[in-house]
Parts: C-alpha cells; sequence; structure tokens
C-alpha cells in the first residue's frame, strides 16, 4: 500500500473540494457557460453562479485590501460572506489574473505568460 504525507493528502481533498464546487456552477455573464475549461477559463470581473445562484467562485477582494483572492461566497447575502479560498496564502495584487483548467486537470492561476499551478 503507498504511503502519502499530510501534505499530499491536503491537496488532494482541496482539488477534489475545488472540483465539486465548480460542477454544479454556471457562468454568470452567459447561460450556455457552465464550467471552467481549458478553452474557457475564469476572468477577474467574471463570476460563476451555482443554479439556485446561493454560491459564487470568482475574484474578491475583502474590505480595505486591494489584494485579490479567488473563493467562493454566498451569492445572496448583501455582506459577502466567503466561505472558501483558494489562493488564501499566495494573494495577488492586480485584476488581470486567470483561473483555468489546464488539459491535464490542474488548475492553473496566471496573467500574461506566468503560470502558477494551483492543485
Amino acid at each position: 500500500m503507498k504511503s502519502y504525507d499530510m501534505q499530499s493528502v491536503k491537496m488532494l481533498l482541496l482539488q477534489h473540494l475545488f472540483l465539486i464546487l465548480m460542477l454544479p456552477l454556471s457562468r454568470n455573464s452567459t447561460a450556455t457557460d457552465t464550467m471552467i475549461t481549458p478553452n474557457k477559463p475564469l476572468r477577474d470581473g467574471e463570476v460563476l453562479l451555482s443554479k439556485l445562484s446561493k454560491f459564487a467562485l470568482g475574484f474578491f477582494s475583502p474590505q480595505n485590501s486591494t489584494l485579490r483572492y479567488i473563493g467562493v461566497w454566498y451569492y445572496t447575502i448583501p455582506e459577502q460572506t466567503v466561505v472558501w479560498v483558494l489562493n488564501r496564502n499566495h494573494p495577488v495584487n492586480d485584476t488581470s489574473r486567470i483561473l483555468s483548467i489546464q488539459t491535464c486537470g490542474k488548475t492553473s492561476f496566471s496573467t500574461g505568460e506566468t503560470v502558477l499551478l494551483l492543485i
């Protein structure tokens, strides 16, 4: 039986959580786009909504901050209530980022030529 370290297990769990959260989402800008794919990335300013519009996935900045995060929050609550953050330890300070799924299934977070594989 193969042995896994705790970091590998955490990353695997995060990957599955992220994919589970993405599956029932549809893109807010167009009803035909239903998920992030290698050909349909999520850009800063775009939001994916859950089927019942209770949750949103997208880029956000906490109050009194210019740092940008990717997360899931309650969409129907007026005060933004974030429930999950993808890049909690690696916030960015610009709005040119793109979240996409690579053809190999890994999540990437990029701007221009720079690509950071997150999961």
